[in-house]
């Protein structure tokens, strides 16, 4: 009887333990984790990826760009109101901060040149709008690249030789290059 149970405890904790081994075996490292990170939190496909160092160019880029937007958009936004107010008649202007011009100023400038400052901020706008994506996106492809090089063999045994050859061709010797490649 006592060899019987421990015939039946030995195999449960070696089917245990080999259940535990093969666990380990399996685990990779997902690029799919990895982009799939990137994509729902800049930066977290790095994290999972452990090139840390990453991190402050991403958020730098994203904030660089989301900074802009927002103030070319005030800017766009108080050229709208100075417009409209021209157009209802009013010219009395009130002081606007951000495109830091004074009522004088605002008063010297014609239309055609409120609309083009106006288009000029919108557009910076758009192109700070289209920076930021570029940094997104840049971030979500470099962390699935990462992932995908962690199991790339890059050892010391990749080597590539060159080497004088000598040919026998037809009746002549002939002087060649051998490459040979050890990987």
């Amino acid at each position: 009887m006592i060899k019987i149970s421990f015939l039946i405890i030995s195999l449960s904790l070696s089917t245990l333990l080999n259940a535990q081994i093969k666990e380990q075996k399996t685990h990779k490292h997902s690029p799919k984790a990895a982009t799939l990170q990137s994509a729902i939190l800049p930066g977290l496909g790095q994290v999972y990826n452990k090139k840390y160092w990453k991190l402050p160019f991403i958020y730098a880029g994203l904030g660089t760009f989301i900074y802009f937007a927002i103030d070319n958009n005030k800017k766009v936004s108080e050229y709208n109101t100075i417009i409209n107010d021209r157009l209802n008649g009013n010219t009395t202007y009130k002081e606007f901060k951000h495109i830091g011009l004074n009522t004088n100023q605002l008063a010297s400038i014609s239309d055609a040149g409120l609309a083009s400052n106006k288009n000029s901020y919108r557009r910076n706008m758009e192109l700070s709008i289209i920076g930021g994506i570029l940094i997104y996106a840049i971030n979500v492809i470099d962390a699935n690249v990462d992932a995908h090089l962690m199991e790339f063999d890059v050892s010391d045994d990749l080597t590539l030789q060159v080497l004088p050859q000598q040919y026998f061709i037809g009746k002549s010797y002939k002087l060649g290059i051998s490459l040979s490649f050890k990987l």
